[in-house]
This record gives C-alpha cells, structure tokens and sequence, in this order.
C-alpha cells in the first residue's frame, strides 16, 4: 500500500512539475511574445500578411518610379503620396468608427478584395500599354480609401483571433510582419523592375492579396470576439475618439511620434 501511496504521490508531482515548468515557459519573455502563434488562425493569419504587406510595398516602389519615369516630374510623386494617404488623413476616425461597429471578418474580406482588385486592374493595364497618370492617382485613391478601413480593422482583428490575453503578443508579431515586409517588399519590387518591370509588381501584389483572403474566408473568429461585433451605431462615435485621443495624455503624446516616424518611412 505504502508503494501504491508513492507511487500516487510520485504522479502528482510529476502533474505539478509539468505545470510549473509550462507556466515557467509561458511566463518567460519568448513564451509571451509567442503566445499568439499558438492559435493557428493567427499562424495563418500572420503568414498572410507578410505575404499581402510585402506585395503592398512592391507595388509601391513601382508606381513611384512608373510615375516618375512618365512624367519626368518628382512633383507628382508628392501628388501619387497624397492620393495614397490623403483618405487616410481625411477619414481614419470615420473608418475606425465603421471598424467598430462592423464584423471584422466580412469587412476586412471587401477590403481585400477591393484592394486585389485595383492590384489586378493596374496589371491589365500596364499589361496592355493603356496605364496612364490618371489611371494611377485614381487607382490609389480607391486602395488609400480601402486601406482607412482595412488598417485598423486587422489590427483589430488579432483579438477576435486570439483573444484579449494574446493582444500583446500578436501586436508585437504584426509589427515584426510590417517590418519584415518593408525589407521584404521594396527588395522584391526592385528586383521585379530590374526583370519583367511594373507588370509584374502589380501581378505579385494581386496574387499576395489570395492567402490572407483564402484565411479569411476559412478561418472562424475567436470565441471572445461576438460580443465585439454587435456594438449599435453611435452618432457621433468618430468625434468622440478624436476627442479620447487629444484628452489622453499618452495618446496625444503618440500622434504625433507616429506621424513622425509615417513621415520617415514614406
């Protein structure tokens, strides 16, 4: 009996061992970051967008030297910049209102197949010797409009993926995906114009648009995530967060550190 009783006790410190060495794990400073890629949606989720946010940047550094190799004027570069991120500037708040209150899922669905299909459109038409300066600046209209709605619903989306515990983790992880497709992205659009030209740029970031949708359209939310999908509309909700913003120390103090380091990065 006595044995029956260690060997009993034996197993429950085993039990207990493996928990502690899990919590020890998860609590280190690796488990945490990694903790979102413990969900698969997200693994997959994240895969797809260093694919989509790199095709974005490839197709950016062929339209900017498109533009400049046909109009041989560096002013309209400025002007294909504010096309790009003058909906943005204009109607951020609008949209992450509309984020709020929408399913992020179906949202971010039409945003990026709005945005695959302006990729597939400046593809025919380079395609075809039709591309001109107008087609551009109102092709990134349409993506800069698309994209007020789409950046903030995906950063919103980690947590209908991953819950509130993970939100940490997979910001971090989205900002690695940003950053890696910045070196990613620019590389391989210099690449691709160096080879086949713009063509092929527009060609590869429609096709990266295929991944993050082909996730979307099988993944399933996160148990958590009902409830943030339901809010009613409010009237005045976007004003509101532009008041939350400028009231909130720490975020007033932020604005414009972002805004600083948007303006680095263009």
């Amino acid at each position: 009996m006595s044995a029956t009783i260690e060997a009993g006790v034996g197993a429950e410190d085993i039990r207990d061992g493996k928990d502690i060495r899990e919590d020890i794990r998860k609590d280190t400073v690796f488990g945490r970051i990694g903790g979102a890629l413990r969900e698969r949606d997200f693994r997959w989720w994240f895969a797809g967008q260093i694919t989509s946010a790199s095709g974005v940047m490839a197709q950016g550094v062929a339209l900017s030297w498109w533009m400049l190799q046909t109009t041989g004027d560096a002013v309209w570069l400025s002007v294909l910049t504010l096309c790009t991120m003058g909906p943005t500037l204009v109607g951020g708040a609008w949209a992450g209102a509309v984020v709020d209150r929408s399913d992020r899922r179906r949202l971010l669905i039409v945003t990026q197949s709005v945005l695959m299909g302006v990729a597939a459109a400046l593809t025919v038409l380079a395609a075809t010797g039709t591309l001109a300066a107008w087609n551009v600046l109102v092709a990134s209209v349409v993506s800069g409009a698309a994209m007020a709605v789409d950046s903030p619903a995906r950063q919103v989306y980690v947590v209908d993926l991953v819950g509130a515990d993970g939100v940490a983790s997979a910001v971090g992880l989205w900002e690695v995906a940003l950053n890696a497709s910045r070196v990613v992205g620019p590389g391989l659009g210099g690449a691709l114009l160096a080879g086949p030209g713009a063509t092929a740029c527009f060609g590869v970031n429609a096709c990266s648009y295929l991944a993050p949708l082909i996730v979307l359209l099988r993944m399933k939310p996160h148990a958590g995530a009902a409830s943030a999908t339901k809010a009613t509309r409010v009237r005045g909700a976007a004003r509101d967060g532009v008041r939350y913003a400028f009231r909130s120390p720490v975020i007033r103090a932020l604005l414009p550190m972002s805004a600083a380091s948007g303006l680095i990065c263009i």
